[in-house]
């Protein structure tokens, strides 16, 4: 990734219209009050990392009694789901809130049902793609008891004795939780009247030549880097797991389909029983597989069948599924890793090796 920005860099295409290798606005966050929101900065509470929270959750002291599960599907979307799925067991109460029954509601002692963005009234932004506030107008009452995420926060905490820390209306946590906003000149009355406005970011990020580093520039070498232990330019780390390591010999990629990322789709997806398995020319003809046949893929940690779809462009040692599926027992994240990846708090699921071979001819 340091290699991709400093060739957009030294090649002119950052700070420019159309440039740039990024495609998140991270300025968007500057105009909400998280905090008052979450209060977690004040907040006596444990923090695990998303990737490895299955050992941190094992090894606990004291341990966790309670899991309380909202805005995610983690069962499916972190690394090593086998090791998630044991940490969870070893929890005594699991609550999960949701529309729809995941895989993380599957494996939870309550599932409490809440509204869909067209049932509720809110405020929503995204931090990729265009620099827009829109107001959700509810178009439809909720069905049968499903309530907004904040009203059942609001209840348990009136149940246990805290109420005030929750209490107050939709208007009243808008308020507070856009005051950065409003000291632009914007009201939530605008708001709700217009449907949407647009939030005064950069157009074009970069376009003044400032970068946020210590020297104001685009640092193809960087002190910071080397302080915190990495090289101080971009270099290349061979695969730990890839094509060429042991007996599995291809590099399985889990990849974000441009419809849908992790459990968000843009329509209900059917429950496909076999993962469509998209392998290059190379492997197809080296196992004589054919578009259409069953296929297994495996490693030493999973196996699943799906269905094969010969990719004719693309690196030539590679498997491709798409993130998010789950079926036959296993998810696509029961195949990948939890080693840290060299920067940052994430994690090398790019970096997991896989063999594929041919079960069923198609039409068999």
């Amino acid at each position: 990734m340091r290699a991709i920005d400093a060739l957009a860099a030294a090649t002119g295409h950052v700070g420019v219209p159309g440039g740039g290798v990024n495609y998140a606005q991270r300025g968007m966050s500057a105009f909400i009050d998280e905090d008052a929101l979450t209060g977690r900065s004040g907040a006596d509470v444990r923090e695990f990392v998303r990737g490895n929270q299955a050992l941190e959750i094992m090894q606990s002291d004291p341990p966790i009694q309670v899991l309380f599960v909202t805005r995610t599907n983690p069962l499916t979307q972190v690394p090593d789901s086998a090791s998630l799925r044991k940490a969870y067991a070893g929890i005594g109460c699991k609550v999960v809130i949701d529309m729809y029954m995941t895989e993380t509601a599957k494996a939870a002692d309550y599932v409490l049902p809440c509204t869909s963005v067209l049932e509720e009234e809110d405020v929503t932004f995204t931090t990729m793609w265009h620099p827009y506030m829109s107001y959700i107008h509810p178009v439809v009452p909720p069905k049968g008891d499903a309530k907004p995420e904040w009203r059942i926060f609001a209840e348990l905490a009136e149940e246990l004795g805290i109420g005030e820390r929750m209490a107050g209306t939709v208007a009243a946590w808008l308020n507070t939780a856009l005051r950065p906003l409003f000291q632009h000149g914007v009201t939530l009355e605008q708001l709700r009247e217009e449907g949407f406005v647009r939030l005064p970011v950069e157009e074009v990020p970069f376009s003044d030549g400032v970068f946020l580093t210590p020297s104001g520039k685009f640092e193809f070498a960087s002190d910071t880097a080397r302080s915190e232990g990495h090289s101080s330019v971009a270099t290349y780390l061979p695969p730990r797991r890839a094509h060429g390591f042991g007996e599995h010999k291809y590099t399985l990629l889990t990849t974000h389909p441009r419809k849908h990322e992790n459990s968000q789709r843009q329509q209900m997806a059917p429950a496909a029983e076999y993962p469509t398995v998209e392998v290059s020319r190379r492997i197809a003809d080296a196992r004589g597989i054919q578009a259409g046949d069953r296929v297994r893929v495996y490693n030493d940690k999973a196996s699943l069948i799906g269905v094969a779809k010969v990719r004719e462009e693309g690196h030539p040692y590679t498997v491709q599924m798409e993130s998010g599926w789950s079926g036959q027992g296993v998810s696509i994240n029961d195949f990948t890793d939890v080693d840290p990846a060299d920067f940052g708090q994430q994690t090398t699921q790019y970096d997991c090796a896989c063999s594929v071979e041919l079960v069923e001819r198609a039409g068999a």
